[in-house]
């Protein structure tokens, strides 16, 4: 094995730009890798992306025989439930008459001819098994797996305690192909070149994380309010035109002049997380990378006080509805016009009786180049790398990782914009299109879900109820928030 290994690294010959190869990335002989064309990725659109991955490397034929074992949540496990009790993101065992769980099979069974490897999933229960199996093997110094697929906050966690890989030291993985998201490659990726999450094409529980609008159409039809799609292709979707429709959409249909979620109809809901959840679109986030290549808390300042007091004013106002345990339900019945959520609330509204369409989570300066959106860190799933591995079998799990991620481009994508519509999650072409660009709003954000950040959420999610104490409530937590965010970087930082 371990002369195959040494072999395999010997004649390996991965294409990286330059950007992506840092001085100290593993390369088990310290041979130097080709560049591609200058400005080029090497991309070559007339092949499947998995045959342009398999171009990168020079040898790929030396993993052959090769088992890929993959820690994984069990079927029905963390948000999967909510799908189905078969739902995972990495295996199944036999062709299947939907679509996604078919693509899954087929993007294996390719890669398995293709490289001669053998998938494996290591079924781990939920995602706090998933947490005590890493550790229990970390400390064990076993090699019980090769990647790791769970919640994205969870991982961080891993991280800090020295239990993943730093994917920048793994030379036969290219952050910057174009299977990979470049969302939470820009986000995570700290000092340089330290990063130890990823997603991309591999994994589909990302896209399921993001927040976007959905909109009842056919209450949309009563008021003669246009539907969003063709402002959202424009670029002119923004949240003075979403808050001026909801306002006409709402309605005191039990004549007691009291707005009531439920009882009457609301122009627009979320929950506790509203303001949280509007601080992106107006390109905001909680925190930021410095110039140092830091994490850092965006502590009170006027602009994203100024988004607090007037996000509040909307959700305070007597058409929004922020009843949390019910929104969707309320929404289903057909009592909310528009409704904020994640991707992954689409599953029960299956059975909604009146239409819906789904846009991005409008801008809220007009200005803005992009639409831009609040990921959940815990609802995500994201790939990483056990550090008990050798040198040779990180560089191993790398050319299997991005080899999976690219097949899962050609096959795994692809199906879940149509699973989503042949599922009736969303219910017309104007929503599929839509998809690129709520998939494109994606935000990471370092103190999204992550433990070290939990009171600056918690300010948030309460400040909505008197958003004039923003600046001292954030004053108040920020000597134990920056003691808890040093901890973090000290776990992350390059070790001398």
């Amino acid at each position: 094995m371990y002369k195959k290994l040494l072999c395999l690294i010997l004649a390996l010959t991965f294409v990286l730009s330059a950007s992506a190869l840092a001085s100290c990335a593993l390369t088990g002989d310290g041979e130097e890798t080709e560049p591609p064309p200058e400005d080029s990725d090497g991309y070559d659109p007339e092949k499947s992306a998995l045959e342009n991955a398999i171009a990168q490397f020079h040898d790929i034929g030396s993993l052959e025989g090769e088992e890929f074992v993959i820690l994984s949540p069990s079927p029905g496990q963390h948000f999967y439930y909510i799908t189905g009790s078969e739902e995972n993101e990495i295996f199944y065992e036999e062709p299947s008459s939907e679509i996604l769980p078919n693509a899954i099979y087929s993007r294996n069974r390719k890669l398995e001819e293709n490289l001669g490897i053998t998938i494996k999933p290591l079924w781990g229960g939920s995602t706090d098994d998933i947490n005590n199996i890493v550790t229990l093997n970390n400390t064990a110094g076993d090699k019980e797996f090769d990647a790791i697929i769970t919640r994205l906050d969870n991982e961080m966690t891993y991280a800090v305690d020295g239990q993943l890989y730093n994917i920048g030291d793994i030379a036969t993985m290219n952050p910057e192909n174009r299977w990979w998201d470049e969302n939470i490659v820009d986000t995570f990726t700290i000092y340089g070149d330290r990063l130890f999450v990823i997603a991309g094409d591999i994994n589909y529980y990302d896209d399921y994380s993001v927040q976007a609008v959905l909109f009842n159409k056919d209450l949309m039809d009563e008021l003669n309010l246009p539907y969003p799609y063709e402002a959202a292709r424009n670029g002119t979707w923004t949240v003075d035109m979403l808050t001026e429709m909801a306002e006409v959409g709402k309605a005191d249909l039990n004549n007691d002049d009291v707005f009531t979620p439920g009882s009457d109809r609301l122009g627009i809901a979320d929950d506790m997380d509203c303001v949280l959840h509007f601080l992106y679109p107006y390109g905001l986030t909680m925190s930021t990378v410095n110039k140092d290549g830091e994490p850092e808390v965006v502590w009170a300042n006027n602009e994203n006080a100024a988004v607090v007091e007037k996000v509040s004013a909307i959700f305070n106002s007597d058409y929004a509805s922020t009843d949390t345990a019910n929104n969707l339900s309320h929404f289903r019945n057909g009592k909310i016009v528009f409704y904020c959520s994640l991707l992954g609330s689409l599953p029960g509204l299956r059975d909604m009786e009146n239409d819906f369409g789904v846009v991005p989570m409008p801008k809220g300066d007009p200005n803005m180049d992009r639409y831009m959106a609040y990921i959940s860190n815990g609802w995500s799933t994201a790939i990483a790398i056990p550090s008990t591995l050798s040198v040779d079998e990180a560089l191993e799990t790398g050319m299997m990782l991005e080899c999976m991620s690219a097949a899962s481009m050609d096959y795994v994508t692809p199906a879940l914009y149509d699973q989503l519509l042949e599922s009736r999650f969303i219910r017309d072409p104007e929503s599929k299109e839509m998809l690129a660009l709520v998939f494109d709003s994606k935000v990471y954000d370092w103190a999204g879900d992550l433990a070290w950040a939990n009171s600056l959420r918690s300010v948030y999610q309460t400040i909505r109820e008197n958003p004039s104490s923003f600046s001292r409530m954030m004053a108040k937590i920020k000597n134990p928030v920056e003691t808890a965010l040093g901890k973090l970087r000290e776990g992350l930082m390059p070790k001398s």
